[in-house]
C-alpha cells in the first residue's frame, strides 16, 4: 500500500505544473530516499494466519446485521482471550494499518 502511495506521489511530482524544475528534482529525489518501516510480520497477512484466526466467524451474503452482530461477537472474544495471554507488540488487527509520515527520518512507518 505504501509503495502504491509512493508512485502516485512521483506521478503527482512529475506531473504538476506550479513546481520548478530543481525543486522538482529534490522531491523526487526525497521521495526515494525515504524509508519504509513495517512492523507487521509477513504472515500477519498469510491465508492460514488468517484463516486461522478468523475460524469461529461465520459470514453469509444475505445478513448483514447478523455479519456485523457476529464480527463484533468475535473481536470481544478475541480481546477477552487476549487478557489471559502474555504481552506480544506484533498483536493487533491486521486489516487496520496505521501509517504516518516521520519528519525527521524521512520515513513512513506502519504499524
Amino acid at each position: 500500500m505504501v509503495e502504491k502511495q509512493r508512485g502516485a506521489m512521483e506521478t503527482v511530482l512529475r506531473e504538476t505544473t506550479w513546481m520548478n524544475n530543481s525543486t522538482r528534482e529534490a522531491a523526487l529525489e526525497k521521495l526515494e530516499a525515504m524509508g519504509l518501516t513495517n512492523v507487521l510480520p509477513k504472515e500477519g497477512f498469510e491465508d492460514k494466519t488468517l484463516e486461522k484466526k478468523h475460524k469461529d466467524l461465520v459470514l453469509t451474503e444475505e445478513d448483514y446485521f447478523q455479519n456485523e452482530v457476529n464480527i463484533r461477537r468475535a473481536a470481544l472474544k478475541r480481546n477477552f482471550e487476549q487478557l489471559r495471554d502474555a504481552y506480544s507488540s506484533f498483536e493487533f488487527d491486521t486489516t487496520r494499518v496505521n501509517a504516518y509520515y516521520h519528519l525527521l527520518f524521512n520515513r513512513i512507518s506502519k504499524k
